[in-house]
């Protein structure tokens, strides 16, 4: 189906919170019926379209053509990106060969870890002033050259936050405190389908990112202080399984952050450059190198059907 190509799900200058008085209702049941299918995408293999769902989510009630507009043009991104995939690589097994490079008798540690990452739009939400938070996870190992190798993600959400944030470090605590619910799930639902496996889960701290030094130094202390006060006690429980060794947060810079993909409409050179960050590519690209990589890939064909199926894009 012919169709202008997008090449950001959301445009970053469009405001959905601004209604326009001359902006007419849109087909209510069309548009929940894309918003739909969009969801089942996103949910599947498409975090790139993850914040898209959730800001045309708030709108299911009342839509207007401009929503209606903007949820077609994600329609467009899938059908521009439709060969786009989350790449995988092959994991390690006990049966690694030894590190010849170090001359080392026994082989390298093969273990598999879970690599998160978070970050929140503070006051995103122009209507309610909420800010939205998202997660990404990934698994890695370290190879015979003692390298961290780093697979595509395995897991992500995105969400608006429950109450109103009244500062970025109250924002970015309440969603390094999902991240670590999301963690705790992950790495025991792995421990779980490992068994009677050749993989070994690691037995250390889950290791998560995060952009906001503050809220880093505030989950390390578990000391409540003036600005931090009002934070709820159920989101304190990050310092008690950072303690106990469950996670461990870490800094990381914006630039390096794949989780901001999941909290704003980006302009499309950082769009692209978060593509690139969580694995999500085209296909073409990564059969070239598959021989060298060893790597398997991973992805819906269901896009290009899906925007067929709808037909929302005439």
């Amino acid at each position: 189906m012919d169709a202008k190509p997008a090449k950001s799900p959301l445009d970053p200058q469009t405001d959905l919170a601004t209604i326009c008085c001359e902006d007419k209702p849109a087909n209510r049941k069309e548009y929940l019926s894309m918003v739909g299918s969009l969801m089942y995408a996103a949910l599947g293999s498409r975090p790139d379209i993850a914040f898209s769902v959730t800001a045309l989510s708030r709108y299911n009630v009342q839509p207007l053509e401009m929503h209606a507009t903007a949820a077609k043009r994600v329609l467009r991104y899938l059908k521009s990106t439709s060969e786009f995939r989350i790449h995988y690589r092959r994991l390690p097994s006990y049966s690694q060969p030894v590190n010849t490079r170090t001359h080392n008798s026994r082989p390298h540690d093969t273990s598999i870890n879970i690599i998160g990452y978070t970050d929140s739009d503070w006051a995103g939400n122009l209507t309610t002033r909420k800010s939205v938070g998202g997660c990404v996870f990934r698994l890695g190992h370290t190879n015979a050259s003692e390298e961290l190798v780093m697979s595509g993600l395995i897991h992500w959400q995105a969400k608006s936050q429950s109450i109103v944030a009244l500062s970025t470090l109250e924002a970015e605590y309440i969603t390094c405190s999902h991240a670590t619910r999301e963690s705790l799930w992950l790495k025991r639902m792995m421990r779980e389908a490992a068994e009677g496996m050749a993989v070994k889960i690691s037995d250390g701290p889950v290791p998560i990112g995060c952009d906001n030094q503050g809220a880093i130094k505030l989950i390390a202390s578990g000391v409540v202080r003036q600005k931090s006060k009002h934070i709820d006690v159920k989101y304190h429980h990050v310092h008690d399984e950072q303690m106990k060794g469950s996670v461990k947060f870490q800094y990381v810079t914006l630039e390096s952050n794949p989780a901001d993909l999941l909290t704003k409409p980006l302009a499309v050179p950082r769009h692209e450059q978060l593509l690139q960050l969580t694995g999500l590519t085209q296909s073409d690209s990564h059969t070239e190198n598959s021989n060298t990589t060893d790597e398997t890939d991973h992805g819906k064909r269901g896009c290009d059907s899906l925007a067929k199926k709808r037909g929302c894009l005439r």
